[in-house]
């Protein structure tokens, strides 16, 4: 993983936090109580569909930072809204993506782009550091109360030091999907919100659907259109009208 990648600053990152805001008020203001609130607060609905979506996942320092971990055919697959509200007590248990994801072989990484600022108190993400080169490991049922997942992998604290990802508003890290991450509730008063972008080399292959039913390759992103992927494995979004 690397961490704190300048990509907005000024105007720009004004102008996605804005973006962000307004559809986070779209979720969450319809939300019946509090806890509701903070559940509809981690989700997007059709994020690929979304003109800040499409806007961050082209963002020309964004494909410099992917183009030179994966080189120079990858797409965007999917995004996610992950936004604790200030006392939002959920966690997100230790995993690795690729226990979740497909794929031939380990060719996908996560960017995730910070709209606030993001430290130990808020519920930054934490990363083990050097478990990328551990492989994919077992899971068992989570042990948490509230969380976003059902199963964690255990005794993470055996695999090596862990590093809390402190980003500013406007930089990033990004991470391999298997890497062992996790985070907090944010007990704080201040809210941590940011937008994950998942990219993939496409020279892995999509080997079927996920545990939801999803193809990966089904509908994504090609930040340089077809010489994304001169194979043509990974098929264009085509974007609904209204997003």
């Amino acid at each position: 993983f690397l961490l704190d990648l300048p990509v907005l600053s000024g105007e720009a990152l004004a102008i996605a936090r804005e973006d962000f805001n307004q559809l986070l008020l779209e979720r969450t203001d319809r939300a019946p109580d509090e806890d509701a609130k903070f559940r509809a607060a981690h989700t997007l609905a059709r994020p690929l569909h979304q003109d800040l979506v499409q806007r961050l996942a082209t963002h020309q320092r964004v494909l410099q930072i992917v183009e030179d971990i994966l080189g120079p055919h990858f797409c965007c697959w999917s995004a996610h809204l992950f936004c604790k509200l200030p006392g939002d007590p959920t966690s997100q248990p230790w995993h690795q993506d690729a226990g979740f994801w497909p794929l031939s072989e380990s060719r996908a990484v996560t960017l995730w782009l910070a709209f606030d600022d993001t430290d130990e108190a808020n519920g930054a993400v934490r990363f083990v550091k050097g478990s990328h080169r551990l492989g994919r490991l077992p899971w068992k049922p989570t042990s948490a109360d509230r969380h976003l997942l059902t199963q964690e992998i255990p005794d993470v604290d055996l695999l090596g030091e862990e590093v809390c990802a402190t980003l500013a508003a406007g930089h990033a890290s990004i991470h391999s999907d298997l890497t062992v991450h996790g985070s907090p509730g944010n007990f704080s008063d201040r809210r941590r919100a940011g937008l994950a972008l998942r990219f993939v080399g496409c020279d892995a292959n999509c080997l079927g659907a996920m545990i939801n039913g999803y193809e990966m390759n089904r509908a994504v992103i090609l930040p340089k259109g077809p010489k994304s992927d001169p194979r043509g494995h990974w098929r264009s979004l085509k974007r609904r009208s209204g997003a």
